[in-house]
């Protein structure tokens, strides 16, 4: 067989004690996936997560990511914070490490880990940004909206509430929801 594609699928954490729903839809994921590419699972720490993943073969990376809560809970300052955060030692050697990996696609997790598709996005690397929970509804809620609209080519939502923040275009372009309405269960 020939080598396979790597994507590369970011958690935003790896709980030591105990596992998170983003956790195990990332890690599901990474095993559905694994046997079509090959699959780069990055943590901030070793966890529960990063335990399962290697016993399931998957391979595993240890990079220390700023999570921006402020994509979560919107504010005015957010543009600004994020731009000094890309400035920071950790956006430089995250950006290094996606250059040299060079995968076909990444998985970000959560809309608070924004910087991995941002650098993705930089280097021309396609985004699949899922998220997992609802983004808060305020009057900043346009520009988490319109970051992750801009940094992503694929927009992975696990319901209706957390695609509900997308207006209608965006919605029809680039979200999917997980499951799809209408889809039956087994």
């Amino acid at each position: 067989m020939a080598d396979k594609a790597t994507i590369v699928l970011f958690s935003h954490v790896s709980n030591t004690r105990s596992i998170t729903g983003a956790e195990k839809l990332l890690l599901f994921f990474s095993r559905e996936l694994s046997p079509y590419f090959n699959c780069i699972l990055v943590a901030p720490q070793d966890g529960k997560l990063t335990r399962l993943a290697r016993s399931y073969g998957i391979n595993v990376q240890l990079l220390s990511i700023p999570l921006v809560y402020g994509m979560y809970t919107p504010y005015a300052g957010l543009p600004a914070d994020i731009r000094k955060l890309q400035e920071s030692r950790e956006y430089q050697e995250l950006s290094d490490w996606l250059a040299g990996v060079r995968p076909s696609f990444i998985i970000s997790s959560t809309c608070v880990h924004a910087l991995p598709p941002m650098a993705a996005k930089s280097l021309g690397i396609p985004v699949v940004w899922k998220i997992s929970e609802t983004i808060t509804d305020n009057e900043f809620t346009p520009i988490s909206v319109e970051l992750i609209h801009n940094n992503s080519d694929e927009i992975l939502a696990i319901s209706q509430t957390a695609a509900a923040c997308f207006p209608e275009d965006i919605r029809e372009g680039k979200v999917t929801q997980l499951p799809r309405p209408g889809m039956k269960r087994k």
